[in-house]
């Protein structure tokens, strides 16, 4: 393999490296949902998911939020409006209110 080849190659697989951290970057953000955080007041992402554990009810957890770190000890509040929004719907303008 000559250098120009070489070259054009290395090239090619810096542009899938980036397109698909790129893409996973998209599938990531693709899940969250966008809420109004009680104690900012600010709209922000976060990722929910129900934590199923064996024995006990599934609990909704914050998985990610978008005032993270910063506000990583709130007390999730939040999450009384992420029950309100209909199965399957990832932002509701009721998630969006003021409280």
């Amino acid at each position: 393999m000559d250098y120009p080849e070489l070259g054009w190659t290395m090239m090619g697989l810096i542009w899938l490296a980036i397109a698909l951290y790129v893409l996973s970057l998209v599938r990531q953000t693709w899940k969250d949902q966008l809420v109004r955080c009680p104690e900012t007041g600010a709209v922000t992402r976060i990722l929910c998911q129900q934590a199923a554990r064996p024995g006990l009810p599934a609990v909704i957890e914050v998985e990610r939020c978008g005032l993270w770190p910063e506000k990583q000890a709130c007390l999730r509040t939040c999450l009384s409006r992420v029950r309100e929004f209909p199965e399957g719907f990832r932002t509701d303008a009721r998630g969006l209110r003021p409280f």
